[in-house]
């Protein structure tokens, strides 16, 4: 009987305590870069003799030049970081009873992204199986205050059995021979030591047939009079491969003074008394 007694007068004492208030939890500081959607998580409050009723949010600070705002209600509101800098927002919470928590700070910090380095691939050489080509880095950029410190070259598609020669102390270049027809591509990272480049790119086509350059012609020596016209003829010009060609002239007179122009396979000039 007297543990009975015991045991009610247990039960009285612990039904008569008051509302236990609710502990607001504003979530992670976070760390992004301007233009973000951040957002916020206050999903972690609590209370342990009810439930949350009412999630309260306030940007107490932000950059000078920012003019973002909360959005959303409830425990998951969203903030768009407009400037480098550090926001500050506080949350607090009320329970099914009215009872609020106090405030849990979080901080969102906005910093200028890191600028990585571009990689660009220049090449050299003959398209043709056994013909040495050379790929360079040297071109590719560092951020301004950076220096690009390594180069990276890939063979990401090879259809022979050919392989880059990379050479330490040429370390902006890389050299292939093919050894095989088809599609062949080079890849190429940099990087300044803290970040690397995205992957760049080279397509080349590879024949079992060597491009040749084309041979210029432009006919024999001629000696013409003042204000005549005066023929010079380059049909004789051919390319070994048969490959259609395209004609740049230059005319250098007795003073260096050089004309230049695109045209056919045949020009003419009238020679006007200025020394020529």
């Amino acid at each position: 009987m007297l543990r009975r007694s015991l045991w009610l007068a247990f039960i009285a004492a612990c039904s008569s305590k008051g509302n236990v208030a609710p502990v607001s939890d504003a979530g992670l500081d976070q760390l992004v870069t301007p233009g973000v959607l951040v957002q916020l998580d206050g999903s972690g409050s609590s209370d342990i003799d009810g439930k949350i009723a009412d999630y309260s949010w306030s940007l107490i600070s932000a950059p000078s030049n920012s003019v973002t705002v909360l959005e959303g209600e409830g425990a998951a509101p969203t903030l768009r970081v407009d400037q480098v800098g550090r926001y500050v927002i506080s949350l607090t919470v009320s329970d099914d009873d009215g009872d609020g928590s106090y405030p849990d700070i979080v901080e969102v910090v906005s910093t200028a992204p890191a600028e990585r380095p571009i990689a660009h691939i220049s090449v050299a050489g003959n398209l043709g199986i056994g013909q040495a080509l050379v790929f360079d880095g040297a071109n590719s950029i560092a951020a301004p205050d950076q220096d690009i410190v390594s180069w990276d070259f890939s063979l990401l598609v090879s259809p022979g059995s050919a392989a880059l020669n990379i050479d330490s102390e040429q370390p902006t270049q890389a050299e292939l021979v093919p050894d095989a027809e088809g599609m062949w591509i080079i890849g190429l990272e940099v990087s300044d030591g803290a970040l690397t480049s995205r992957t760049a790119t080279m397509e080349f086509q590879i024949e079992n047939t060597v491009n040749q350059p084309p041979v210029a012609l432009c006919g024999s020596d001629s000696v013409v009079q003042l204000d005549d016209l005066a023929t010079v003829d380059g049909s004789a010009s051919a390319d070994p491969d048969g490959d259609p060609l395209n004609y740049l002239w230059t005319i250098r007179g007795p003073d260096n003074e050089v004309v230049t122009g695109i045209g056919m396979d045949e020009i003419q000039i009238r020679l006007e008394d200025r020394g020529w």
